[in-house]
């Protein structure tokens, strides 16, 4: 299993929606159960919740997420004595040199995650990730 260094531990209270109720709790311990469509879950789920008005938390992430980015870009600018080359400098080159109109595929995997990071959609970019043929 790939992805297990990222599951919750197992004191974590899990949440988990899936169509299939037989695929839930396949890969870790689950709390809620539900079984049915995220849409479907979080339109029944929206009339339980009620407004906050403190927004301490969405300002803490926003800040957090601008420092991110900002590292991620200085990453993505290359300089002159860089060897090798690192793949979020082509990345960001494509970007630069594509047009507004451009499909981007990448492969899944770290080309998506490079994709992600570095191509700028514009509402007329469309970026369509390949799925694995092994």
């Amino acid at each position: 299993m790939p992805y297990r260094p990222f599951y919750p531990p197992a004191d974590v209270p899990v949440v988990q929606v899936d169509i299939r109720g037989e695929h839930i709790g396949r890969r870790t311990g689950v709390r809620v159960p539900l079984v049915g469509t995220v849409a479907d879950t979080a339109g029944a789920l929206l009339p339980l919740l009620r407004e906050k008005s403190a927004d301490g938390f969405a300002d803490r992430l926003t800040k957090h997420y601008r420092r991110v980015r900002a590292r991620l870009d200085d990453l993505a600018e290359a300089r002159p004595h860089d060897a090798p080359m690192h793949p979020q400098h082509v990345a960001a080159a494509v970007d630069r040199l594509a047009e507004g109109d451009t499909i981007f595929t990448a492969d899944a995997g770290t080309p998506t995650v490079w994709a992600a990071r570095y191509l700028t959609m514009n509402g007329r970019r469309r970026s369509i990730e390949l799925p694995l043929l092994y």
